[in-house]
């Protein structure tokens, strides 16, 4: 065989091997290559979301506008009160964040009327983006959200909390995270425990209902008081309101009654022996 055929042959198997190797390597790229998934209602990073507001028109709900900032790692409701938010209340909004888009269509030319989507009766935003929720479609019972001038179909769990009541959205605890109890002056007729303040410290309600804000408003009933010093040099009084199959019992500046089973409640006030 001659040398110039051989060379051939050896230039030929390499083109092969190489073809086989590119073939090889277009088809792994073919399998791993990223795959392009269902639209999603947010596209950016949940993480940088430090603001969000909630607004209802007036015959949806008692609070026309809920808004929820992020502080120092901590979700408050600072509208219409300040106070603490319900952790597992807000993860449940963000959850609308995560939700795949069912269709889409452009919302110029449409009635947004029939889609309950104008006049906007449920308006969310996160930083700013904004979402009108409207009517739930009757067959798929998915609901039609206004976003980025579309008219947005996709499944979604947060429609009742959002139309409900504002409290709802308020810490069911008594003292917010970045607070900590050291002493506790509690009425006549109650006695101190080694463990009276760490039970003050994670004590929470089962219940909470919106009250009258300021002591003005309680001066004339004559409510037992209860007095947390914190390790910051603040303090705050709840005042007793009842005492009988649960405790109620209200923070004045906060205007919020919080109803506590009378299993913990027993911890709270210790009777005097």
């Amino acid at each position: 065989m001659s040398r110039g055929l051989q060379t051939r042959r050896m230039l030929l198997n390499v083109m092969l091997l190489l073809l086989v190797a590119g073939l090889g390597g277009l088809a792994w790229w073919f399998v791993n290559k990223p795959q392009a998934g269902p639209e999603r209602i947010y596209s950016g990073a949940l993480e940088s979301i430090t603001l969000i507001t909630l607004e209802r028109a007036a015959q949806t709900a008692d609070a026309k506008t809920i808004r929820f900032e992020q502080r120092e790692g901590y979700w408050w409701m600072v509208q219409p009160r300040t106070i603490m938010a319900n952790g597992v209340r807000l993860r449940q909004l963000f959850t609308f964040l995560n939700e795949n888009v069912v269709a889409s269509y452009d919302a110029a030319g449409k009635d947004l009327a029939q889609y309950g989507l104008q006049p906007a009766q449920v308006t969310l935003r996160f930083n700013d983006q904004q979402y009108v929720l409207g009517t739930d479609n009757a067959v798929s019972q998915n609901r039609y959200v206004l976003h980025d001038n579309k008219i947005k179909l996709l499944p979604e769990t947060i429609y009742g909390s959002v139309t409900g009541d504002w409290v709802n959205f308020v810490s069911l605890r008594l003292l917010p995270e970045d607070k900590q109890v050291q002493s506790v002056i509690l009425p006549e007729g109650y006695r101190q425990t080694d463990d009276l303040a760490n039970s003050w410290q994670n004590a929470d309600a089962i219940r909470l209902e919106a009250g009258e804000r300021g002591a003005d408003a309680y001066a004339q009933a004559n409510n037992a008081k209860v007095v947390l010093n914190l390790s910051d040099g603040e303090s705050l009084t709840f005042l007793v309101l009842q005492q009988a199959d649960e405790l109620e019992i209200i923070q004045p500046e906060r205007g919020i009654r919080y109803f506590i089973p009378a299993t913990q409640a027993e911890y709270l006030l210790p009777p005097a022996e």
